[in-house]
């Protein structure tokens, strides 16, 4: 019995994965990519309507002529009465999948509500594969009818994932369609994953993912602004797949802000991880640039943990500002966990400037975890009134989770409202519940 359900479970990996392929290639079929060509404006190309490839008749559920047209229609003459039967019916694991597979290849939009019907009620049976079966239908019924096969896929019981399954291959076959429902959902973390689906789903065609991206408008919260950022990582990603060569070029053809920042940062890990010299050469090129600066902070901290921080601080040194006060917080962030000591005696020496300052906060951010006393009379010396304000603040917060008495001596003596401290208590206070689980 063991042996039988592993055969089962092992077949069906095979004929959904050879499903999902065929899904994939059927609804990228034609595609171009035209990244460096297209990026002109911040609207999402249209792709044109994609064919359905013909396999032999293997089905008896399956009878047409050689030269029937095949399409997103699916098979005019399909029997979703004899397929379902003849899939619920075989009891050959391998022949039950390929029957399952071809059941889906052979599925028009008016049949596919009875298969979901016949899909739900073979659940109860306790079988693991059913939620793979599922999503693997919904791309499926989502290449012939997507906002039918995503508003069915809302209405499962426990069905994470089935309405992003059927956008990923809407998406593919009726792009405009699939972009002009998507522009009409609330925004909201549901909407936030099926438009994460949708990005997916045009992968092949970076152009389009990307203008569709760049059109959205900017975050009005925290929230809002995390969920592009997540957009702007996927989107580079799959560029990546392609080759650095050709996501360097890519991002060239972005506009400055912070996709190009995001993209910048993902294409600076993947370099380093190889070869940081060269990653610095490359990003070097971008300097002089505010988009590029967090960029630069993710070369430095990894120059000081794999490398060493003195070379990390000379690079730093021979940088523009608007990109040496990143470099030097990052600097000595990292610098402040593997050696504190050294770090201060470094931060001792440095003249005043606004790379001190930033870097005194990258240290302070840091030595906060370890040493909140000593991180808190780092953070009065910034010289910058809010740089200094919110380091106090937050350096403020670990001490007092640690010594209530002596942080409270602290923010008196130097100088924090009452307001302040009753923030800082505050704040200190919900993290210490968050932290024990209260």
């Amino acid at each position: 019995m063991k042996n039988s359900s592993r055969l089962y479970g092992v077949s069906l990996i095979g004929i959904l994965c050879a499903g999902a392929v065929w899904l994939h290639l059927r609804a990228s079929a034609g595609s171009a990519d035209n990244a460096t060509t297209q990026i002109s404006s911040h609207r999402p190309s249209v792709h044109p309507n994609q064919t359905r490839s013909s396999s032999d008749e293997r089905n008896p559920s399956r009878r047409r002529n050689a030269n029937q047209p095949t399409g997103r229609s699916g098979h005019s003459d399909f029997d979703p009465t004899s397929a379902i039967a003849a899939y619920q019916a075989e009891p050959d694991p391998l022949k039950k999948n390929l029957l399952f597979a071809q059941m889906l290849m052979d599925m028009t939009a008016d049949s596919a509500t009875e298969i979901l019907t016949s899909l739900k009620e073979s659940g109860p049976s306790g079988r693991w594969d059913i939620r793979s079966e599922m999503k693997l239908f919904f791309q499926a019924w989502g290449q012939l009818d997507g906002e039918a096969a995503i508003t069915a896929a809302k209405n499962m019981p426990n069905g994470k994932g089935y309405p992003e399954s059927a956008i990923l291959s809407w998406v593919g076959t009726d792009t405009a369609a699939a972009t002009a429902w998507l522009n009409t959902q609330a925004g909201d973390s549901k909407k936030d994953l099926l438009t994460l689906s949708y990005i997916k789903g045009l992968s092949t065609d970076t152009a389009a993912s990307t203008n569709y991206v760049l059109s959205l408008p900017e975050g009005k919260n925290a929230t809002e602004n995390r969920q592009l950022l997540r957009y702007y990582e996927m989107i580079t990603q799959e560029q990546l797949k392609k080759g650095i060569n050709a996501t360097k070029t890519w991002a060239d053809t972005l506009p400055d802000g912070d996709f190009k920042s995001s993209a910048l940062q993902n294409i600076v890990n993947q370099i380093a991880s190889e070869d940081i010299d060269t990653a610095k050469e490359w990003i070097t090129h971008y300097a002089d640039r505010d988009f590029a600066k967090e960029a630069v902070g993710k070369i430095a901290q990894r120059m000081t943990s794999t490398v060493d921080p003195e070379t990390a601080v000379d690079w730093a040194q021979t940088l523009p500002e608007v990109s040496q006060e990143s470099a030097f917080y990052s600097t000595l962030n990292q610098w402040a966990e593997s050696d504190p000591t050294a770090a201060g005696t470094f931060l001792l020496e440095m003249p005043d400037s606004p790379s001190k300052n930033s870097a005194i906060s990258g240290f302070v951010e840091k030595l906060q975890n370890q040493d909140p006393a000593t991180a808190a009379a780092w953070a009065t010396t910034i010289t910058d009134e809010p740089l200094r304000r919110r380091a106090v603040i937050e350096s403020s917060i670990h001490w007092y989770q640690e010594n209530q008495t002596a942080a409270d001596a602290f923010m008196a003596e130097n100088g924090l409202s009452e307001s302040s401290q009753e923030l800082i208590r505050g704040l200190a206070n919900e993290s210490s519940g968050l932290s024990s689980g209260q």
